[in-house]
């Protein structure tokens, strides 16, 4: 006989975990019906029709989505759009809610909501995402995500640089599946190139400031 396989389960989003936390938050439907995503994690198709629900367990106990939850928690700001309602039959409309409140959960950070910056460009946008989330000093101090032990710098913190992700997915309506092709291609050098140049306009910053100090004296 054919393996049964399990497909995803709608009743899934409606589920809580260990924490008590709603999974519906980042919990969605994959490609295919036995697949589901992690939007914070900004996974590709994760299998479900092996173990069901247990696969969804195991990613929600995965020490980076933990981490990646932990850092969305502390500077998430809810805003629940009150004017919409619905009745516990209107299953089309609490959908569309549940996607308004995830994509607008997505583009907040503490109190400022990320889609309200405007950028020139793609690349533009991306860099004043980055001068809100972290601080001038990380930015002078630090490489990209993911770093490693053979670079001197640590890299900025990869809880907080989902921000920049998620927002730029959402905000340009890339698919999950093709998220990582864009930000390689149209994101990642021109951050790079951001950061080498924040240390130059500091460097060059501090040495007309000492030229300055010098000739007063």
């Amino acid at each position: 006989m054919p393996k049964s396989v399990t497909k995803f389960n709608d009743s899934w989003l409606h589920r809580e975990d260990d924490n008590k936390n709603p999974v519906k938050i980042w919990l969605t439907i994959g490609s295919k019906p036995t697949t589901f995503r992690c939007s914070l994690c900004r996974t590709n198709d994760l299998d479900c029709g092996n173990q069901g629900w247990r696969a969804v367990q195991q990613h929600l106990n995965n020490f980076k989505h933990q981490q990646i939850f932990q850092e969305w928690q502390k500077n998430v700001k809810f805003i629940i759009p009150t004017q919409v309602t619905t009745s516990s039959t209107d299953t089309s409309n609490s959908t569309a809610i549940n996607i308004i409140i995830q994509c607008v959960c997505l583009y907040m950070y503490k109190d400022l909501n990320l889609s309200h910056i405007r950028g020139k460009t793609i690349g533009d946008y991306a860099r004043q995402v980055l001068r809100a989330i972290f601080s001038h000093e990380e930015l002078l101090s630090s490489i990209l995500p993911p770093g490693g032990q053979q670079f001197i710098r640590k890299p900025l913190d990869s809880g907080r640089f989902e921000f920049l992700h998620n927002t730029m997915r959402v905000k340009y309506r890339i698919s999950a599946d093709r998220y990582d092709e864009f930000s390689g291609k149209l994101v990642r050098s021109k951050l790079v190139d951001f950061l080498a140049d924040e240390r130059k306009r500091d460097r060059k910053s501090t040495s007309t400031q000492s030229s300055i100090s010098l000739s007063g004296s």
